[in-house]
């Protein structure tokens, strides 16, 4: 768990969530895009083109040391990492009918997070902030919305995303961003 959310060794999974308007939206982590399936039978495919990432140098060597520590825990799976970052790391549905993939993003520098005096767990100072691709409900793309580092979605209205994050003095603070409308 990262102050951007949780942040995993990129895994390749199958995505779900239940939409508060109604229907099951499922995706997987390899693909832009998504199904919305309504109670009544309708059904919504959407896909976009995009290449993904690449997870390499000092990124990777940094994952690689947090993997092998896992591992040596007994709390990971010996798996490789993969060469190219996942394209979404999750999902989600708004009240709206929006739909939310949150994909991987560039990895930025950041601060190491101060630690305990003998915490030997590796440091992951490369990390991509919290990154959202948002769909209409009827499929068509609304754009790109990246949060300020160490920022996570508390929740979505239809005219407000609300998000905890991390002040420069390191103070907790809930801030609160006009979505447009449609």
């Amino acid at each position: 768990m990262t102050r951007d959310g949780p942040r995993w060794n990129f895994p390749s999974t199958p995505l779900a969530a239940l939409s508060p308007v109604g229907g099951l939206v499922t995706g997987h982590s390899s693909r832009l895009g998504f199904t919305v399936t309504s109670g009544s039978g309708r059904v919504l495919m959407v896909d976009r083109e995009v290449t993904p990432l690449p997870l390499t140098g000092a990124e990777r060597a940094q994952w690689e040391a947090w993997h092998a520590y896992m591992v040596a825990q007994g709390r990971g799976t010996p798996r490789p990492l993969p060469s190219r970052k996942p394209l979404v790391r999750n999902l989600l549905g708004d009240p709206a009918g929006r739909v939310w993939l949150e994909v991987y993003a560039k990895a930025e520098e950041r601060a190491p997070t101060p630690r305990r005096p003998g915490d030997s767990r590796p440091q992951l100072t490369l990390r991509d902030a919290t990154t959202y691709e948002v769909f209409a409900a009827d499929g068509t793309y609304l754009g790109r919305i990246a949060l300020p580092p160490e920022s996570q979605v508390l929740g979505i209205t239809p005219n407000r995303l609300w998000v905890f994050q991390r002040g420069p003095d390191d103070e907790e603070r809930v801030a609160a961003y006009a979505l447009p409308p449609r």
